[in-house]
């Protein structure tokens, strides 16, 4: 524990030195879970600085989904699926940078892949047969299940990617990759949800996704065939849990768009098209219609080094793991919404997934 303490207190005086400080991934592995931290030195960049286990255990592959750890409301916490022992791990951050394992308990499902917190409540998405979500409150540091918060989705094999509430945390919305569906949960008091309204999808797989009020920008991977991957648009409706298609099924050119990820000022939505290398670029109108950046969606390549298998924007910067190649990328956003030239670091076993950063 005093080492723990010595190298947290290094962290937060190296954190001053850049508004962008440390960025996480999780290993994944099958015989431990494990936090990876990077931190950044104002002259070399990000230094892998602590690997820090779960108790948990992963699986050891692409996990694919989106939001598999989250930062809790009040970023003092961040909670992290474990989808090789079905368990969640809440992870203390020391000095707000190095995180603890301080609780584990049982997701409530097989395979937990992805999580959503609003207020004191989260849900855990389990992607095993029978699929579904689980409810959870958060106090004190501890998650306590909600009696009878346990919900299908609409087919037991589902095969689901994300789960996310909606920007008021009226609704709970998850999306089904082997439906073509997205579930739209009303949220009741106590945190329980009403029964979901199943809104089919513009694109073939559904799979991540992301609000800017209620714009709703959604990727669907289609994988077969090649590049036929696309994003779509929606306003979500939360007193009615439904979803009105604003952009439908904008082509990508690129193959399977999976993760995405919207600036903090709502202007620029960007896609991770994993085996093309690439990353597309839309701008965000305030209809919630979505313009493509270039000709062909794409905005920035990561060829060589690895496609993107989960990104996250944080501080004007997009992060993202290459979880085949066992490293993360840097990109900036620039002003217009093109991205920098892409900088690697780091260097862990290959099938990481998620990433956070502050």
């Amino acid at each position: 524990m005093n080492r723990l303490l010595f190298a947290a207190a290094l962290v937060a005086s190296a954190a001053t030195a850049a508004a962008q400080n440390v960025v996480y991934t999780m290993t994944n592995q099958a015989d431990d879970n494990s936090i990876v931290l990077f931190v950044r030195n104002a002259n070399t960049g990000f230094q892998q600085f602590g690997q820090i286990s779960t108790g948990g255990l992963g699986l050891d592959g692409n996990l694919g989904s989106q939001n598999p750890f989250i930062f809790t409301t009040d970023e003092n916490y961040m909670l992290v699926t474990n989808p090789g022992s079905n368990d969640v791990t809440v992870m203390q951050l020391f000095f707000g940078v190095i995180p603890n394992p301080i609780q584990t308990i049982p997701s409530g499902g097989e395979r937990p892949l992805s999580l959503a917190m609003n207020g004191n409540t989260v849900y855990v998405l389990n992607q095993g047969a029978p699929a579904g979500v689980t409810g959870f409150t958060f106090s004190g540091g501890q998650l306590t299940p909600i009696p009878g918060a346990s919900y299908a989705l609409s087919d037991p094999d589902a095969n689901p990617g994300q789960v996310q509430f909606g920007p008021l945390g009226e609704t709970l919305l998850v999306t089904e990759r082997g439906t073509d569906r997205i579930a739209v949960f009303p949220v009741q008091a106590g945190g329980t949800l009403g029964t979901p309204n199943f809104v089919d999808s513009p694109g073939s797989t559904p799979f991540g996704f992301d609000f800017t009020g209620t714009t709703m920008v959604l990727s669907e991977a289609s994988p077969v065939p090649a590049n036929t991957s696309s994003v779509s648009s929606f306003l979500l409706n939360p007193a009615a849990a439904a979803l009105q298609t604003v952009s439908s099924a904008l082509p990508t050119s690129q193959d399977q768009a999976c993760w995405i990820e919207i600036t903090a000022n709502g202007r620029y939505a960007y896609s991770s098209n994993t085996p093309s290398e690439s990353i597309s670029g839309y701008r965000v109108m305030d209809d919630g219609a979505l313009v493509p950046l270039t000709a062909n969606s794409v905005v920035a390549s990561t060829a060589g080094l690895g496609g993107a298998r989960d990104i996250y924007i944080e501080n004007g910067v997009l992060f993202g793991v290459l979880s085949g190649a066992g490293s993360m990328v840097a990109l900036r956003v620039l002003p217009g919404g093109e991205l920098s030239q892409p900088v690697s670091f780091g260097s862990f076993a290959p099938g990481a997934a998620g990433v956070l950063a502050r």
